[in-house]
């Protein structure tokens, strides 16, 4: 496994790798992180998936504001103006099923 951190301290990417750490061998997975100047985390990328990327956006006071990404799913969030959290929404995602005879 190999770490990389940013001059902050925050895990910046993660990369396992198969085998023993004596010789090279093929990377299992990786994840990538990036963060805003407020050290907000605002991206996550995951290779074992090419769908698998999560976006985070925030607003002026730092306060989480929706959630993109393949998986969950979407999610919004809503403040009132003392900061305190009104609702949080999720898309839902409807799955059809269907049995052939």
């Amino acid at each position: 496994m190999r770490s990389e951190y940013d001059r902050l301290g925050r895990l910046r990417r993660r990369d396992v790798f198969k085998g023993d750490s004596q010789r090279p061998a093929p990377r299992v997975w990786s994840r990538r992180r990036d963060f805003d100047y407020g050290n907000n985390l605002i991206r996550e990328e995951r290779d074992d998936n090419p769908f698998s990327q999560t976006l985070w956006n925030y607003d002026n006071a730092g306060r989480l504001l929706s959630q993109d990404g393949a998986q969950p799913g979407n999610e919004q969030w809503r403040w009132d103006s003392a900061g305190n959290p009104l609702d949080r929404h999720s898309a839902s995602h409807v799955m059809q099923t269907a049995s052939l005879n």
